[in-house]
């Protein structure tokens, strides 16, 4: 059994019960100030509940209730609260909640086969896509308006799955005890062999941990590197019903049979069921925690008495919430001296909150990027060789692919910073062009001035208020001490002109937008407008003479 770490004690406390009067079957997660549960009454008769919340966790009321003809399994609602899915023993359905006139409108249905059992998983951000696991071994993953994004057949049986917040991830879990993580888009990034099957699965909010629960009543925390050992187990009696991290991703919420399990920073800090007076033992069906883990709401059966939703109030260990604080206090007080170019003190910064917390691919990089500014290479390189370590699911977000990427630039490696680039165009939106910019940056690094098209880096690239030099990767017979980068458009009779009368200095007809300021030590990009093609770096040596640009500079950047 899991036993408690001393002075680490949370409390939990009864506020009051929801009466549905039906038998409930189950409840989704807490997306704002909305939730759904499905419930049957007595005439074996299943409705849907949307249910919604003025002054959380008091004053719930149902505005919804919707009769089906189906016999319900599970329900999930999006983050946004404006679409609910659910699955019964013969469809996957998707609805629009319309409060205002009391209906469901129901968007789309997808038959299923006879006599298979199914799992169901959303992302929470926008519910953009639902997966569906199958007893026979398919997995397929629907978007929103019903059509199919991919499938794949794992020859096992379906168990559970869980979407990283994002939907970058997808975690299948299989009776065998094999564990897959895929991303959003199908491709398989890695694969477990555990000794027991999987029961449950939950992603924290930025991928950093993951749980496993088992059959057998072991529940799993790991980090980001799913090889290495767990960072805490936890041995119940029973397997774990439902697994919920709040949003800031520290504390989780396990529900047990006749328990609820509240862990934070990997520490059991309460575990228990609060009853009211005179009342027999419970069983629990679900529960569900709020965003910031001050409620939670518990599916209740009672005996013969009609189930009921309960919740219950939740203070965490002081301590814990006081250092989370402080961590978080340190990154933005990093961020924002980074931004003012106050590289020493936004190092210090960073080093604090790893202390207060954990390592984080976000601070190593942070670090790595404070001492490059501060011309400490070698220190510098020796945190984005730690960046590198973190090569895992927590690296198969789009952040963390691109921070991936150019920290392999920093130490060199053209060719992961290509793969890692790779990864980031994969898990872009379709109209994202950050990854494909980056992604011929590195063949135009690779290529050292040839034939290799390339979007000019107009301005920096932030990643989360970090701004990163663009113009610092830009290949040049210079020292890479560029300010910022511009590019100058030319014909084929002048390209080899330009740079041989250092026509950076004069006046050209033909030259970048008149917007764009360019002073000494800025990178001049030349661009062959009859090829298509960069031609050469150079250094600005002095304020050039802007005209109106002859080609579409504007096309290079789309």
């Amino acid at each position: 059994m899991t036993c408690f770490e001393p002075d680490l004690k949370g409390e939990v406390t009864y506020l009051k019960d929801f009466e549905i009067g039906k038998s409930i079957i189950g409840i989704s997660a807490i997306s704002g100030n909305a939730m759904a549960l499905i419930a049957r009454d007595r005439a074996n008769t299943d409705y849907i509940y949307f249910l919604e919340c003025q002054t959380p966790p008091h004053d719930w009321y149902v505005s919804i209730s919707w009769k089906t003809d189906e016999k319900l399994l599970s329900v999930h609602l999006s983050d946004d609260g404006l679409l609910l899915y659910t699955l019964s023993e013969s469809r996957l359905s998707s609805y629009v909640p319309d409060p205002f006139d009391g209906i469901l409108q129901r968007r789309w249905t997808i038959d299923l086969a006879h006599g298979e059992k199914h799992c169901t998983a959303i992302p929470n951000t926008g519910g953009a896509m639902i997966a569906l696991g199958s007893s026979n071994g398919t997995v397929t993953v629907y978007l929103s308006g019903g059509t199919r994004a991919w499938s794949t057949d794992l020859s096992s049986i379906i168990t559970a799955l869980a979407f990283s917040n994002s939907g970058d991830l997808l975690a299948v879990g299989c009776s065998t005890g094999d564990l897959h993580i895929y991303t959003g888009h199908g491709d398989p990034v890695l694969t477990r062999k555990f000794d027991k099957s999987i029961y449950s699965l939950a992603f924290s909010p930025g991928c950093t941990n993951i749980v496993v629960g088992f059959e057998d009543g072991t529940t799993q925390i790991f980090g980001s590197d799913l090889g290495a050992p767990p960072l805490k187990t936890s041995t119940f009696v029973c397997p774990a019903r439902h697994v919920s991290f709040s949003r800031s991703g520290e504390t989780i919420l396990i529900c047990l049979d006749r328990k609820l399990v509240l862990i934070d920073h990997c520490n059991v800090v309460w575990a228990g069921l609060p009853t009211r007076d005179r009342e027999s033992a419970l069983t629990l069906l679900g529960a569900a925690l709020s965003a910031d883990s001050s409620y939670c709401i518990a599916t209740i059966k009672r005996g013969n008495t009609a189930d009921c939703l309960r919740f219950y109030s939740i203070k965490l260990p002081p301590q814990m919430l006081i250092r989370e604080a402080e961590a978080e206090a340190c990154i933005k007080e990093g961020t924002t001296l980074f931004q003012r170019k106050k590289y020493v003190e936004a190092f210090d910064c960073f080093v604090r909150a790893e202390k207060l917390s954990e390592p984080s691919l976000f601070t190593a990089f942070c670090k790595g990027e404070s001492l490059f500014h501060l011309d400490e290479l070698k220190r510098a390189n020796e945190f984005y060789r730690e960046c590198l370590g973190f090569n895992n699911t927590n690296a198969r977000s789009i952040d963390a692919c691109i921070m991936r990427g150019i920290t392999a630039l920093r130490l060199n490696n053209e060719d992961l910073a290509y793969a890692a680039f790779s990864d980031a165009e994969r898990l872009s939106p379709p109209n994202d062009s950050t990854a494909r910019y980056l992604l011929t940056l590195v063949q135009y690094r690779k290529s050292k001035g040839g034939e290799m098209s390339c979007p000019a880096p107009i301005d920096d690239y932030s990643v989360d208020g970090i701004p990163v030099n663009l113009a610092s990767f830009i290949p040049s017979v210079v020292p890479n001490k560029y300010k910022k980068c511009f590019i100058m458009p030319c014909y084929s009779d002048e390209a080899g002109e330009i740079p041989e009368k250092k026509m950076f200095t004069t006046q050209v007809s033909k030259s970048i937008d008149t917007g764009y300021n360019v002073g000494k030590g800025d990178a001049g990009l030349i661009y062959n407008v009859d090829s298509d093609s960069l031609v050469g770096v150079f250094e600005a040596h002095s304020f050039p003479r802007i005209g109106p640009p002859s080609c579409p500079v504007s096309r290079l950047l789309a």
